[in-house]
């Protein structure tokens, strides 16, 4: 016979290990007030200003700002306002490669914005980037997969598992037919987003951004062999194939699907 308070003593534990994640980690997660503070007055004296060199000081500080924030707290796990703001004052800038980097970075963890979306597409104009894409069959199936960000579908999945183990329990208590076929759909769907996760986080290619234009080279030789006259526009994404010589050259794939190498210093990672 099942131990009943063994799996209330487990439940509970589930309970409180959450409560407490939520109490003690992440109200440290926030960014701090005097950087914020500093942020907002450095805004507003960019958007206030006429005269050209004084907003463009006001907006290279506003950029250290964001830097800092991003550096400090690294927000891979928020809601991607802080990414849409640098990319937003990189575009200001008229830095584009570096706002389209920043956008797409933004777009990970704000799939659904539309204004995001505009943005970028925005940006890749300046840079005479066509944005076509055609959705692929994997985002036909999946489509919860591209449609949720990481730490959306990561609180999902914390959800669905603490509602498996309660069901799955009184299950195990009552016996209930229909209470069997709920506790297998709960777990089909907890399934689903495990293996989405898990693949975002080991098997989903690694693509970066260009942040200036460079050759696309056939041999790991960077000197040898152009695979285009033409070299690739900054801002461009890319898929990274394999890293060579320590990582300073990396083999990779465009979005026309031309393979071949360039140096690490023209791409910067998208992070997971």
């Amino acid at each position: 016979m099942v131990n009943k308070t063994i799996y209330f003593c487990a439940l509970l534990s589930i309970a409180v290990g959450y409560a407490l994640l939520n109490f003690f980690i992440l109200p440290f997660s926030n960014p701090s007030g005097p950087l914020l503070e500093q942020a907002r007055a450095a805004y507003q004296e960019a958007a206030q200003s006429n005269n050209f060199f004084h907003r463009r000081q006001s907006l290279n500080r506003l950029l250290i700002i964001y830097h800092s924030l991003d550096k400090l707290y690294c927000p891979l796990q928020g809601n991607g306002a802080l990414y849409s703001n640098l990319a937003e004052t990189y575009f200001n800038l008229e830095q584009y490669p570096w706002a389209a980097f920043y956008f797409y970075q933004s777009k990970r963890l704000r799939p659904r914005d539309l204004e995001v979306e505009f943005k970028l597409k925005e940006t890749l104009a300046k840079l005479n980037i066509p944005s076509t894409q055609s959705p692929s069959l994997l985002k036909k199936v999946f489509s919860f997969h591209f449609y949720l960000s990481l730490p959306e579908r990561l609180e999902i999945l914390c959800v669905f598992t603490f509602l498996f183990c309660s069901l799955a329990s009184l299950w195990i208590w009552k016996n209930w037919a229909r209470l069997k076929i709920l506790v297998g759909s709960v777990a089909l769907v907890n399934l689903l987003f495990f293996c989405s996760i898990i693949y975002s986080q080991y098997f989903e290619p690694i693509e970066g951004v260009l942040i200036h234009a460079t050759h696309l080279y056939g041999e790991k030789n960077l000197n040898l062999a152009l695979v285009t006259l033409q070299p690739l526009r900054g801002g461009s994404k890319v898929e990274v194939l394999e890293s060579e010589e320590q990582g300073r050259v990396l083999k990779i794939r465009t979005t026309d699907h031309l393979i071949g190498f360039i140096s690490q210093e023209s791409i910067r990672f998208l992070r997971p």
